[in-house]
């Protein structure tokens, strides 16, 4: 429990986009990853949450981001996988958003996916990370303190 709020720390530097060059990428940072407007799904999503405290708090802020992630996607295919694997290598399209859940067990994946010519954007948020293919961006790989 211990380690997030030290990994946190470690990351600050990384924080609501600073170093973020690429206009698009630090628009999607600001506008969906640190986005705290409240939305109409966020009490339904309050209703589902489990467990202490601490649990309620981290599966809030995950979801709450999933959220705006397929609500920013709109029509194009959103795919949230907790482990990668070929199958999931297939499905994806040039305007795709892939969002791998448990990054921290899917390191390895996660490096493939990052190396993938079709990737153009990733953001690493330690817990998850993004994948972006829009063809028209510029490779890039981003760390987020989230």
């Amino acid at each position: 429990m211990i380690h997030h709020p030290l990994i946190w720390l470690k990351r600050l530097a990384h924080r609501k986009g600073y170093g973020v060059h690429s206009p698009f990428a630090y628009n999607f940072l600001r506008d969906v990853v640190y986005e705290n407007n409240h939305y109409y799904a966020y009490e339904d999503i309050d209703k589902r949450l489990t467990g202490n405290w601490w649990q309620r708090r981290c599966q809030r802020k995950r979801e709450r981001l999933l959220f705006r992630l397929h609500n920013w996607c709109g029509e194009r295919p959103f795919i949230h996988v907790m482990r990668w694997n070929p199958e999931v290598g297939k499905r994806l399209s040039p305007d795709a958003m892939l969002v791998l859940d448990s990054l921290q067990d899917n390191l390895t994946a996660w490096e493939m996916i990052k190396k993938d010519a079709r990737t153009r954007v990733t953001f690493d948020l330690y817990d998850m990370g993004i994948a972006l293919f829009t063809p028209k961006l510029h490779k890039q790989n981003y760390i987020v303190n989230w």
